[in-house]
């Protein structure tokens, strides 16, 4: 994030951070985000289609590599920029993987996938 001192990404992620928390009390589901000194919050409408082809998906990448997993719906975030962003799936080899940590080191993502809504028919 250009022109952000680190203090002020600091700030940013911090209140990003409270803000998942207040969306993970909602009925609905939300995807919070950072993008160049924003915070992005997205409804995310569960259907049925969108999660199969996520599942689909998921099945496919680790049943050809054993060696990665196949993350869904888990944050993704650049330490050197502050960009964060909840991908539907994210491919990650396993050696890779802190799992004491928050957040997925983004330059460390091998595969990133959005599953996005058709829209409406014409």
């Amino acid at each position: 994030m250009a022109d952000f001192t680190p203090e002020q990404v600091r700030r940013l992620h911090d209140f990003a951070e409270r803000l998942a928390a207040l969306a993970d009390q909602q009925e609905d589901r939300w995807k919070v985000e950072t993008a160049e000194g924003r915070i992005c919050l997205t409804m995310v409408e569960p259907t049925a289609p969108r999660g199969l082809n996520v599942v689909r998906l998921r099945r496919q990448i680790e049943a050809q590599t054993q060696e990665v997993i196949a993350l869904s719906d888990t944050i993704m975030g650049d330490p050197e920029t502050g960009l964060t962003k909840v991908p539907d799936l994210m491919v990650i080899a396993e050696e890779d993987v802190d799992d004491t940590a928050k957040v997925v080191n983004s330059r460390d993502v091998m595969l990133v996938v959005e599953v996005v809504s058709r829209g409406p028919t014409p």
